[in-house]
C-alpha cells in the first residue's frame, strides 16, 4: 500500500503530470478516499462484500451484472462514478436510472452523502455545476439522467455509461444514450440490474457475456463450485423442490433447515464457507476474446453476501412479495417466466396451410379472421373459429412486397380476405396507414380496421374501441396482449404447423411482460423481433370483437357489429 499511498498523495497535491490516474486500482482508491456509507468515522471497506472488488477494478471491459437485491452494488456504483471523475481528466460519465424522478431523488439521497464522505471529491466539486442533473468533479462531468423522456440523451457526449436497474429503463432511450459514446476512445458501459424475465435486459446481456460466477470452495469436498438457487437450494421434506415453493410455504418446518447443496458432491455447503473470502473467487465461463463476447459478466447471488442474506431469511421473505415473480427476481436474483408474463412454448395441433392453399378453398364454407403486421415484409396470421369457441390459427406466413405480382399489398390482402369469406381483418395503421386505409376502403363497413395502440379512455377499462366509419380500432396495448397471451396459454388459441409457425413461436417468445418501476402497472416489451406477436394480437382482437355473436348467430361476411368495447380484467396485475 505504500506505493499506492504515495500516488494518492501526489494526486491530492495536484501533481497530475507525474501520475497516471487512469492506471490506479479503483478498489484501493475507493478505500482510500471514501468513508463507510453507514459509519462516517470509518473508511470504506469491502468487508462482507468482497465480491465487489473485481467489479470495481474492471476498467477495460464493458460489464453486465445480474444481481439480487440488497447486495450493495448501488453504493459501489456511485463510488465508481465519482472515482472515475477523480481519476481522469476531461471525461464525461452518465449515471442512468429508470425515471427522471428516481434519478433526481437518487442524486440527492445517495450521491450527496457519498460526496460528503470524500474530502478530496468535495474539494474539487464545482459549486457552479452541482445539481441533481449534473456535477463537475475536477475537469470531468457526471451527468444523472432518467429514461422516462425521449430527450434524456440529446446533446450529451459521453465516455462511460453506468445504468442502474436496466430492466426497468426505457430501452429505446438507452439506445440513444449508447449512441452518445461514438466519439469516445473509451466507450465503456456498465449495466446492472435485478432481472425480470428471461432473454430481456440484464438477463440477455449476461447471457452474451463472459458469465462470471463467484465460486465457493466447499470445505467438505474441496471443490470450487457455483451453486444455482433453483437447482441447489434444498428444503428437507418439501415436495416438488424449490421450484414449487410459494407464499404460505414459509411456515413449512423444513424451511428452517434449508441448505445449499454442493453441485459437485451433493452434500450441504455450510454457510461459513460462503462467508470465507479465502475460499471465494470469480470464474468466468467465457473469455472476452471468445466470438461474440464483448462484456464481462458477473452474477451476484444471495449467498455472495451471506452475512446479510441468511438462507432462511431469503426463503421466509417470500411472504412480503405480492407477486411470486418479484420474489424470484429481487431476492433470488433469477429471471422468471410463467403464463402471466410470457407466451408459453407453442404446441402444434395438426397441419396448417399456406395462404395460397387457403385461397384454393381448403377450408370450405368456414369464415376467417386475419391479423397483419405490415411493412416491406408483412406478417399475416389467419384464424378460424372452432365449434367449441376457440380460435384455430391455421396459417402464419411472411409476405414479401417485392414478390407480389401485379398487385400492391393492399390489393393482395383484399383479394385474400374475399377469397376466404373473411369476417374481419385488422392491420397496423402506424407508422404508415395507407395500406390499412386501402383495405378499409375496398371492404364492407365493419370488416376492415387499421389498428393503433393507445391507452384506455378515462374512466373506462375498454381494451378495444372500434370506429366503423373511419375504419380505426384503438387497442389498449398491455391488456390486449394480456388477453391474447391468456388465450394462447390456456388453449383458447390453437396453432397449426403452417409456413411461419416456427418463426411465430420465436417472435412470441420474444414478448415479455415486465413491471414498471415505481408503479403498480405492467407493460409488454420485446427482446427481439415480435412481428408475428402483433399480427396474432390483431387477429385475436378481430376474433374477440365478434366472437360471441359469431358463435351464437353464424355471422355472414358483410355483418356490421357496431362499436365494440371489451372489458379488461385485473389490468394492474397479471
Amino acid at each position: 500500500m505504500l506505493e499506492f499511498d504515495s500516488r494518492v498523495r501526489q494526486f491530492s497535491q495536484g501533481v497530475q503530470t507525474s501520475v497516471n490516474r487512469h492506471a490506479l486500482v479503483m478498489s484501493d482508491y475507493i478505500i482510500e478516499n471514501f468513508k463507510h456509507p453507514r459509519n462516517g468515522r470509518d473508511q470504506w471497506s469491502f468487508l462482507d462484500h468482497e465480491f465487489q472488488i473485481a467489479i470495481a477494478d474492471e476498467k477495460e471491459a464493458d460489464m453486465a451484472i445480474l444481481k439480487c437485491a440488497q447486495v450493495g452494488l448501488s453504493e459501489l456504483s456511485i463510488r465508481i462514478s465519482l472515482a472515475f471523475c477523480a481519476m481522469n481528466d476531461y471525461r464525461k460519465i452518465a449515471y442512468v436510472l429508470p425515471t427522471a424522478k428516481f434519478s433526481s431523488e437518487f442524486a440527492s439521497t445517495r450521491f450527496g452523502p457519498a460526496i460528503e464522505s470524500s474530502e478530496y471529491i468535495k474539494s474539487v466539486l464545482s459549486k457552479e455545476v452541482d445539481n441533481t442533473g449534473a456535477k463537475r468533479v475536477g475537469t470531468c462531468f457526471l451527468i444523472m439522467r432518467g429514461t422516462s423522456g425521449t430527450t434524456a440523451a440529446i446533446s450529451v457526449d459521453l465516455d462511460c455509461i453506468i445504468t442502474d436497474e436496466i430492466d426497468h429503463c426505457n430501452q429505446d432511450v438507452l439506445g440513444s444514450f449508447a449512441s452518445r459514446l461514438q466519439h469516445s476512445d473509451l466507450k465503456l458501459t456498465k449495466d446492472f440490474s435485478t432481472p425480470t424475465v428471461p432473454k430481456y435486459g440484464i438477463s440477455a446481456l449476461y447471457a452474451d457475456s463472459t458469465q462470471g460466477h463467484y465460486m465457493v470452495r466447499h470445505s467438505k469436498c474441496g471443490q470450487l463450485v457455483a451453486p444455482s438457487f433453483f437447482r441447489d437450494v434444498i428444503i428437507p421434506g418439501f415436495d416438488g423442490g424449490i421450484a414449487e415453493y410459494r407464499k404460505g410455504d414459509e411456515r413449512f418446518p423444513g424451511v428452517f433447515d434449508a441448505y445449499v447443496k454442493c453441485p459437485s458432491c451433493g452434500g450441504p455447503i455450510d454457510y461459513s464457507d460462503f462467508a470465507d473470502p479465502a475460499g471465494r473467487e470469480w470464474a468466468h465461463k467465457h473469455s472476452i476474446s471468445a466470438s461474440g463476447v464483448t462484456k464481462k459478466g458477473f452474477q451476484v447471488c444471495p449467498w455472495d453476501v451471506p452475512k446479510y442474506n441468511p438462507l432462511v431469511d431469503v426463503l421466509t421473505s417470500i411472504k412480503r412479495y405480492k407477486l411470486h415473480g418479484d420474489w424470484v427476481n429481487f431476492r433470488c436474483g433469477t429471471p422468471y417466466a410463467d403464463s402471466e408474463n410470457s407466451f408459453l412454448p407453442l404446441q402444434k395441433e395438426g397441419i396448417g396451410w399456406s395462404i395460397a392453399s387457403l385461397r384454393a378453398d381448403t377450408l370450405g364454407p368456414r369464415r376467417v379472421f386475419i391479423g397483419a403486421d405490415l411493412g416491406k415484409q408483412s406478417w399475416v396470421v389467419i384464424g378460424v373459429p372452432t365449434v367449441t369457441g376457440k380460435l384455430d390459427i391455421v396459417c402464419a406466413e411472411k409476405i414479401e412486397v417485392k414478390d407480389l405480382e401485379n398487385v400492391n399489398l393492399g390489393e393482395f390482402l383484399v383479394e385474400v380476405f374475399r377469397d376466404l369469406l373473411g369476417v374481419r381483418i385488422i392491420a397496423d395503421a402506424a407508422p404508415n396507414y395507407e395500406t390499412a386505409m386501402y383495405i378499409h376502403g375496398f371492404l364492407n363497413e365493419g370488416q376492415a380496421f387499421g389498428a393503433y395502440y393507445g391507452g384506455s379512455k378515462a374512466n373506462t377499462l375498454d381494451i378495444y374501441t372500434f370506429n366503423e366509419s373511419s375504419g380505426i380500432v384503438t387497442i389498449d396495448r398491455t391488456p390486449s396482449f394480456d388477453a391474447t397471451a391468456k388465450a394462447a396459454n390456456s388453449g383458447q388459441i390453437t396453432f397449426r404447423d403452417s409456413p411461419g409457425f416456427k418463426v411465430m413461436a420465436e417472435h412470441l417468445d420474444n414478448l415479455k411482460k415486465i413491471k414498471v418501476m415505481g408503479a403498480e402497472t405492467f407493460r409488454w416489451v420485446n427482446s427481439g423481433p415480435d412481428h408475428y406477436g402483433h399480427a396474432l394480437n390483431y387477429c385475436y382482437t378481430a376474433f374477440a370483437s365478434v366472437e360471441e355473436r359469431y358463435i351464437r348467430g353464424g355471422l355472414s361476411a358483410g355483418v356490421s357489429v357496431g362499436a365494440i368495447k371489451l372489458k379488461g380484467e385485473n389490468r394492474n396485475e397479471h
